[in-house]
This record gives C-alpha cells, sequence and structure tokens, in this order.
C-alpha cells in the first residue's frame, strides 16, 4: 500500500525487510532509538562475576557495533543504559567506547588476566537466553566474541520464557542472563532507578550506596539542568561498575513519505496528526 501511494505512513517496518528498504529508499525509511535497552545481566552476589575487573572485560570483548549490524534490525548500539533522544539527558557511556577495537581488544585481554584469569587459569561461564531465532542469534554472537578475544568457553542454556519470570527464585542457576528493559516515560530515571538497591527490577543485585544517594539528590533537585547531571553522574557510576552489559537501544521503524512535514523522531514514538502536514501547505 505504501509502495502503491495509497497511505503516506506505516506503523513500523518488517525486521526482516529493514535492510533492503535502507538500501532502496532511504529518503522514506525513519529510525529512531525508543525507551527500550536490550541487555545482559551478571549475578554480581557469586563468583566469578562478583569481580568488577572481570565484567569490564567481558563488556570490552563485545562489539556492540557488530552485532547490531549482524542482527540487521536497525537497532543501535549501547554503550550506556539511557537511549539517546531522552528528555534533559546528556549521553552518558562508557570511558572506553571511542578505543579503537585493536586498543579496545588489548585492553579487555589486560584486564581479564588483571582479574585472575588466562590461558593457564581459564574461565568457563553459562550464559541463558530465552528461545527465539534473534535471542540465539545474538547469544552465538556475543558468545563468540567472547571466545575470541578472552578464550572464555561458554555453555548456552535456552529456556522458556516463563523461566525469565521466575528468576528471582532462581539465581543460583543462572551466571549471565538475556533481559531488557522498556521505560514507562521520556526520562533518564525510568532507566537509572532499576539499579537501585533492592529494586524488584534490579536482576544483577546491583548495590552502590553513592549510585543510589545521587539518585535520592536527583529526586529533590528542582533544577532540571542540575537534576540531569546528578542522574548522569549516578549513571557514569553505574557504568565504571559494569553490572550488566549493554548491547543495543531497541528502535522505531517507519516508512513516511518525504511530502510529509512535522513527523519528528522521539523516544516515545508518537506522532499526533495536528503536528502533520503535507509539504507546502500551512496548519490552521
Amino acid at each position: 500500500m505504501y509502495r502503491a501511494g495509497e497511505i503516506d505512513i506505516t506503523n513500523t517496518i518488517p525486521p526482516t525487510s529493514v535492510q533492503a528498504l535502507n538500501a532502496d529508499m532511504p529518503a522514506n525509511v525513519r529510525i529512531s532509538p525508543s525507551l527500550a535497552l536490550h541487555y545482559l545481566a551478571f549475578d554480581l552476589i557469586e563468583p566469578p562475576f562478583d569481580n568488577v575487573l572481570l565484567r569490564q572485560a567481558f563488556n570490552m570483548a563485545i562489539d556492540p557495533e557488530q552485532l547490531v549490524a549482524l542482527i540487521g534490525l536497525g537497532e543501535q548500539p549501547a554503550y550506556g543504559i539511557v537511549p539517546n533522544g531522552v528528555a534533559a539527558h546528556s549521553g552518558t557511556h562508557f570511558a572506553w567506547r571511542d578505543l579503537s577495537d585493536v586498543e579496545r581488544i588489548r585492553r579487555a585481554r589486560s584486564i581479564f588476566r588483571d582479574a585472575g584469569y588466562s590461558a593457564e587459569t581459564p574461565l568457563e561461564i553459562k550464559y541463558t537466553y530465552d528461545s527465539g531465532d534473534i535471542h540465539e542469534k545474538i547469544a552465538l554472537a556475543v558468545s563468540s566474541m567472547w571466545r575470541d578475544v578472552l578464550g572464555v568457553e561458554i555453555t548456552l542454556e535456552k529456556m522458556e520464557w516463563q523461566y525469565f519470570l521466575e528468576t528471582p527464585d532462581k539465581r543460583a542457576e543462572w551466571q549471565i542472563m538475556r533481559f531488557a528493559w522498556f521505560g514507562d516515560y521520556n526520562d533518564a530515571s525510568t532507566f537509572t532507578n532499576i539499579f537501585r538497591s533492592g529494586d524488584p527490577q534490579n536482576l544483577s543485585h546491583y548495590s552502590n550506596d553513592e549510585y543510589d544517594q545521587r539518585l535520592a539528590d536527583a529526586t529533590k533537585e528542582p533544577r532540571t539542568d542540575r537534576r540531569a547531571d546528578l542522574i548522569a553522574n549516578a549513571e557514569s557510576l553505574l557504568l565504571e561498575d559494569h553490572p550488566i552489559a549493554p548491547l543495543y537501544f531497541f528502535v522505531s521503524k517507519h516508512l513516511v513519505n518525504p511530502r510529509i512535514g512535522g513527523f519528528e523522531n522521539n523516544v516515545l514514538d508518537r506522532h499526533p496528526s495536528k503536528y502533520l502536514n503535507l509539504e507546502g501547505t500551512r496548519q490552521k
């Protein structure tokens, strides 16, 4: 219908069509970050991931750019926990994000050795994920990166979704788990709050008093710019502790006829018709 000119905007784009449409009609494809993060949670309560150096090495061994290219669905690589475009957010990210691939891998291996592991002291890890083609593709890609960069032996464990709903009672059974978080509102706190000590969504059981205090101070701060700084500082502290491995941000995907004006990308993916117009016409 879109190609025939019967509609000007599609509700979404089929995932398998994103790459072809980007190549065929790039001016019509609109992809924007949304309020959703796909990540891997580490179990911080028990060894070996109670070791922050090991968590950092595992994070640095992942190439999110390569991962999203492999998936090919338009998702955007994540180097933090808050998507770009969130209101008043400065875009905090891992301190090592801008390293070259060669340097990133070199440092990941060095930190891995500092954590106490090497070819002489190998590490075997279980990676738990739920059924579904995309989750399996991600698990195979990430485990391959860990194996190639760090020499870690990964056991992949595929479980049904019900298992993930029961994870608080099954903590002893997993070490790394695939998960995702969909934000509830356009504010960075919808992501940072889930890593507070004791939060029911805090799958890794991350706990840092300073992190909790920065977020508590942010809730009482009336100035928007100061509040944003406090949340960004808290996120920076979280990223230094590497309690999770962010993989990518989900995105909204639409075909939009170039003649349509007023269609603005936003993380809420809301596009009220009162703001849309045909190019060259005036809104009343």
